[in-house]
């Protein structure tokens, strides 16, 4: 074996450890997403474009990410409110304005 590579040991623990710290924080990231959809059915948020605030926009946004970047661990029908809040939110003018993944962004026009 050459100088500087891994042997099969440390590539198998450095997996294991990999694994396991993947476990973990999809667990954590479940267990969000569980607290979230029941303060959502406690107590909705607002989804104007005039009423909708920071943690509307945060919980929008963080839904809609963990949806495009790992569908496979957050199943969107355990989650129906947050589904459904994130979808009516992304039709808003600032959501629109600011798509996911293009890196362009356009001028948001209110309307008063």
């Amino acid at each position: 074996m050459e100088a500087g590579c891994c042997s099969l040991p440390t590539t198998l623990a450095w997996s294991s450890c990999v694994r396991a710290w993947i476990s973990r924080v999809s667990g954590q990231v479940l267990a969000a997403y569980d607290a979230l959809e029941a303060e959502i059915a406690r107590q909705p948020l607002a989804a104007t474009n005039q009423s909708i605030d920071q943690a509307g926009v945060t919980t929008a946004v963080a839904w809609h990410f963990t949806q495009q970047l790992v569908p496979d661990v957050v199943d969107p029908a355990r989650f129906p409110l947050l589904q459904a809040y994130s979808a009516i939110a992304e039709t808003l003018p600032c959501f629109v304005a600011a798509p996911h993944g293009d890196g362009v962004a356009a001028p948001v026009v209110r309307s008063t």
